[in-house]
């Protein structure tokens, strides 16, 4: 399995994975609702992924792990702004990959309803060369994005990859 692959899919078994319906916009269109905090947040990471070009090449290195977190806000027009390292993994190429893959991500519309452009979010993203080591750091991100996120939705939801910062 590439390390891409093993980065998706060892992510994706911290989310609970909910696919919206597509909307079609039109002339006659209604008016859509804005997505879900869950939802939101599995659209930004599936983006993340698709951005994502691995800093290693496991034919003659081991995979690094750890967690590198970083934090950004939204521009008017979509894009990802204010990007920086909020808290590093302890691997330089693991950090600016990350970096480097919220920077392309092309827009993070539509935000979810109550949140805007003034706020700033953090995506977490995990690196682990064991499944072993991968479920203890699921669940560790997973506590995290809960405690970050019991502000803005009061049920019990786990976000696992994007925490949305309070304002003030």
């Amino acid at each position: 399995m590439s390390p891409r692959t093993f980065l998706s899919a060892i992510t994706g078994a911290a989310i609970f994975v909910t696919i919206p319906s597509a909307a079609i916009a039109g002339p006659t269109a209604e008016v859509v609702a804005p997505p879900s905090l869950d939802i939101w947040s599995q659209t930004v990471f599936t983006k993340l992924d698709r951005q994502f070009r691995s800093p290693v090449d496991t034919r003659f290195q081991i995979m690094p792990t750890g967690i590198v977190a970083v934090k950004f806000g939204c521009s008017e027009s979509g894009a990802p702004s204010a990007i920086g390292l909020y808290k590093s993994s302890g691997d330089r190429r693991l950090d600016r990959a990350t970096l480097r893959a919220v920077r392309h991500i092309a827009t993070l519309h539509p935000l979810p309803h109550g949140l805007g452009h003034d706020q700033q979010f953090i995506v977490r993203v995990l690196f682990a060369n064991t499944g072993q080591g991968a479920e203890r750091l699921v669940k560790q991100m997973q506590r995290e994005a809960s405690s970050s996120n019991a502000w803005y939705n009061k049920r019990s939801t786990l976000t696992a990859s994007i925490e949305v910062v309070p304002l003030g």
